[in-house]
């Protein structure tokens, strides 16, 4: 049969060296065996293909930008008959923090607030789940809520409420001095909430000889 050997974990910034063996019953390597097999890596992971057997053993490097398990599984290509049932999973996390990223609101009403999260990526975009020093988050307009925010576990948010339907700009200010990017910004719109009464505004004062209009 050929074994996939158990591959060390790593993180988006590095690559893991994986290991085909041809073994007898025993698991033992069979070094007279010379006939490749193909590796097949799931999800975003580069690197998979044809793996070269010499002498039993084969290896190939394998890539990945999206922090992510993977499958590794075989596919016997040349039609040696042996087994190739087995598989082992390689766990791809993150890179260090790179910056801060605002995710995209979902637009409110002055009846309805809106919850705004920030979370800190690696460079490809990735959630870095180990990091949690804060960032302040800005808002523009006559929004109110905004301030620092919490980060735990790489993620954090606050609920921004307006009294005033318009479009609110979102920015971060790096103000606990983390060096990371906080050139994210996001806009979000307030639209005008249910009504609920009729105002009459205060007419201009009239004569008894012309009408006064009346909103």
């Amino acid at each position: 049969r050929f074994d996939i050997v158990d591959p060390t974990d790593t993180n988006v910034l590095a690559t893991t060296i994986v290991t085909v063996k041809a073994v007898d019953n025993f698991g033992n390597t069979v070094p007279t065996f010379q006939t490749d097999v193909t590796l097949v890596a799931s999800g975003q992971a580069t690197g998979g293909g044809v793996v070269n057997i010499v002498n039993g053993v084969g290896t190939l490097t394998i890539a990945n930008q999206k922090a992510e398990t993977v499958t590794l599984s075989l596919i016997d290509h040349l039609a040696t008959n042996l087994n190739v049932s087995g598989t082992q999973n390689v766990v791809f996390t993150a890179g260090p923090a790179d910056k801060f990223t605002i995710l995209t609101p979902v637009n409110g009403s002055t009846d309805t607030p809106v919850s705004v999260t920030v979370e800190v990526h690696d460079i490809y975009g990735n959630k870095v789940l180990t990091y949690s020093n804060d960032v302040t988050l800005a808002a523009t307009g006559s929004a109110s809520g905004e301030g620092l925010v919490n980060i735990s576990a790489g993620t954090g948010s606050l609920t921004l409420s307006d009294n005033v339907s318009e479009t609110v700009t979102l920015t971060l200010n790096d103000t606990q001095s983390t060096g990371l990017d906080v050139s994210s910004t996001k806009n979000v719109f307030f639209d005008w909430g249910v009504p609920v009464k009729f105002v009459i505004l205060d007419p201009v004062d009239g004569v008894t000889t012309s009408a006064v209009p009346v909103t």
